[in-house]
């Protein structure tokens, strides 16, 4: 209530103080509020402000000050209010609206903030600060033609603006146009190559075109900077993979095993093991991965774990991860492998004979493949024929 007949008493350009001495000691009052605010103490802010006498001189500035100092402290109902308060006095007050459209946006308002950050930009169509604001909100709110559009001005207005580059070059990559990108990035490093910002969007970019050398030069930039997130160890370690600096991608994929990280870090390792020679590691990690795994690759990782174990003479773990690989998906080829597999392992030829008849029931256009399993599944049912005339 105090706060609401405060407000009405402002507007209504009400005052209970003689004129004179009212800017006078206002004058006083608000070098004591500047200063105050310089060191941060809104509190005190608050309390003077409260102490004052406010005529329609003071009136807009007050309630910027209560606004602002409200909201420096968290106090965002206030903040609101006297906020709105200034805005009938000013309707397009610049730092108020932007106020607002903060608040809003810490609210999870987007359409709040969205409305408040377009009236912003109406009151200065060549603010690249102001674009960018309504870039944030749109991407926020999902849409990304419109956040491309806002950046993009942002950008033409003031390419100095590290952080629209970076959303820029993503957006861009989202749609693959790799080469304004490149462009953009290129311009920004050259205007500052010791950017961390510019580089991890460089190296995000490399990554997507699966330029993996041009991606461990560039990461490799930001050693003894920053403490790299897990992300962009992630990415190293594939990219050292990819160009078999095998022992590399396995000190950096290391890093990351105790961080709570999905299967692909197990599997990247799994795959930079097998490479080093080292097949109990990799399998290990396979198994870790598969455990770890809620995703469509699961199958995939049983049936490189299973070639492992093949290439390691263990044909009945090998069998047995095959089998698990169809479990989840009953691709062609891993019912071929266990079709091979049973065949150089069992005894019994029935259980060979089954898999190579689920195999060409698919109808795989491998024509090698098809050929040999007709071939060997009719050796195999005369075999088993010439058998059991035999026993009888």
């Amino acid at each position: 209530m105090k706060y609401l007949f405060t407000i009405l008493v402002i507007l209504l350009g009400l005052t209970f103080s003689p004129p004179v001495h009212g800017q006078s000691l206002n004058q006083i009052q608000w070098s004591d509020i500047q200063l105050s605010t310089q060191s941060g103490d809104y509190l005190k802010v608050i309390d003077l402000l409260q102490l004052m006498d406010i005529g329609k001189a003071d009136s807009l500035q007050y309630f910027k000050t209560l606004a602002q100092s409200h909201y420096r402290l968290g106090d965002y109902f206030h903040a609101k209010e006297n906020a709105h308060a200034a805005l009938k006095l000013e309707s397009k007050e610049k730092s108020m609206l932007s106020l607002l459209g903060a608040i809003f946006d810490a609210e999870f308002n987007l359409p709040k903030a969205y409305k408040y950050y377009a009236m912003l930009l109406e009151t200065d169509t060549m603010n690249p600060y102001y674009y960018k604001l309504n870039a944030r909100i749109q991407m926020k709110a999902g849409f990304k033609v419109q956040a491309f559009k806002s950046y993009a001005k942002a950008y033409k207005l003031n390419p100095k603006d590290m952080m629209v580059v970076s959303e820029l070059a993503d957006l861009l990559l989202e749609s693959e146009q790799y080469q304004q990108v490149d462009s953009i990035l290129d311009i920004a490093a050259h205007q500052d190559s010791t950017n961390i910002q510019i580089i991890l969007a460089k190296a995000r970019s490399k990554y997507q075109q699966k330029d993996y050398p041009a991606v461990t030069l560039t990461i490799e930039k930001t050693f003894g900077k920053i403490d790299l997130p897990d992300y962009y160890i992630k990415m190293l370690g594939y990219a050292y993979l990819q160009i078999d600096s095998v022992d590399q991608a396995i000190f950096w994929l290391e890093r990351l095993v105790h961080a709570n990280q999905k299967e692909f870090v197990h599997y990247y390792l799994a795959i930079a093991y097998d490479k080093k020679g080292d097949s109990k590691a990799s399998i290990f990690h396979y198994d870790l991965a598969i455990r770890k795994s809620l995703s469509e690759s699961i199958d995939r990782y049983y049936a490189e774990a299973a070639q492992i174990h093949e290439k390691e003479g263990n044909l009945r773990s090998a069998i047995k991860y095959y089998q698990e690989a169809v479990h989840y998906q009953q691709k062609p080829q891993y019912l071929y492998a266990l079709a091979l597999l049973a065949d150089r392992y069992y005894k019994d030829k029935n259980i060979a004979l089954r898999y190579f008849n689920q195999y060409i029931k698919t109808d795989e256009d491998h024509p090698a493949f098809m050929d040999y399993a007709r071939k060997k599944s009719r050796y195999i049912r005369e075999q088993l024929h010439s058998s059991k005339q035999t026993l009888n």
